[in-house]
């Protein structure tokens, strides 16, 4: 039988973010970012074979653990937020684009407030917010 490696990848990168909180360590310590990476990762490779409504599931998991384990004003939460924002504006509609602009206005307030209105990804979300 052919062996799929993309598709292994992707049951691998399913299983990692099926299991935390010990996905999360890397080298024996807590990291959110471990943790994250693979949620988007997993959301990419789904959305890359045209499974868009499983990458928004995971997308939508990914911002639930984020605030819930990071809290919701920590930058990886916020960013999580805001990949989750990008792919519902991409599927157009009116109610993901609701719910896209949202998230990014969302986003863009925690943002700010943690790290300001001059900081690259405060920025970066302000930019977003004028795509929807």
């Amino acid at each position: 039988p052919d062996l799929d490696l993309k598709e292994v990848y992707i049951n691998a990168l399913q299983a990692e973010v099926d299991s935390p909180p010990n996905a999360a360590l890397s080298s024996g310590h807590f990291h959110s970012s471990t943790m994250s990476g693979a949620f988007q990762r997993l959301a990419w490779h789904l959305s890359d074979q045209g499974r868009s409504s499983e990458s928004i599931e995971v997308q939508r998991k990914a911002l639930r653990w984020a605030k819930e384990k990071l809290g919701p004003k920590h930058r990886d939460a916020l960013q999580a937020a805001v990949a989750l924002a990008g792919t519902l504006r991409t599927q157009g509609g009116a109610v993901f684009l609701q719910e896209s602009e949202k998230l990014h206005r969302w986003a863009l307030a925690g943002m700010t407030e943690v790290a300001g209105k001059a900081d690259r990804d405060t920025l970066a979300i302000g930019n977003s917010l004028g795509l929807v």
